[in-house]
């Protein structure tokens, strides 16, 4: 499994060792579950909320691709604060951005079947592909956070305050935070 001081060579080692040995559904599912670790970190990272709120109220139930694209869409392509001189506003949408969307949720799908019991095993070439999109989605994630300053394999920083944040849901969702704490008296 993953441990807190790995690098992403290793893991996509360690998840190519499960394709080697036979394991496929294995590589799978931590495959997306590495897709997962990198997103939410790359949320946090990237998003101008404090931290508690994205944990809490937006990240809380948050899984799949349809689901991170939308909050991906909301906090972080529509983030005037970033300084990415090479991507037009359209393609920071995470469906513009991940290469072969539907082939990569077409791959996140078959974790769904494997982990809910559906599908109980996979072939090997087939799963080698769909592995393969979701590390592909991975790695543009986390090149993303790197032309952006921010390395995912570090400690992130925590946000206690709200940054600027032009007009994005994540004020407006901070705004709708504070007003109901304030009501229920904490």
């Amino acid at each position: 499994m993953f441990h807190v001081n790995d690098t992403r060579e290793g893991r996509k080692n360690e998840i190519s060792g499960y394709i080697k040995e036979g394991n496929q559904c294995v590589a799978v599912l931590l495959a997306t579950a590495d897709f997962e670790w990198t997103i939410r970190r790359a949320i946090m990272a990237l998003c101008p909320l404090p931290t508690s709120i994205v944990k809490e109220f937006i990240l809380r139930n948050c899984s799949g691709p349809d689901s991170y694209g939308k909050v991906w869409n909301d906090l972080i392509a529509n983030n005037k604060v970033l300084n990415i001189p090479n991507y037009s506003q359209n393609s920071l949408r995470l469906s513009k951005l991940i290469p072969h969307w539907i082939l990569f949720k077409k791959a996140y799908d078959l974790r769904h079947k494997i982990i809910h019991g559906v599908q109980g095993t996979t072939g090997l070439s087939f799963a080698n592909n769909q592995v393969q999109y979701i590390l592909d989605a991975t790695d543009v994630i986390i090149d993303f956070c790197t032309l952006n300053g921010v390395d995912l394999y570090k400690n992130l920083r925590y946000v206690k305050k709200l940054k600027s944040c032009n007009n994005c849901m994540a004020f407006k969702a901070s705004k709708r935070f504070n007003k109901s704490k304030r009501n229920s008296g904490k």
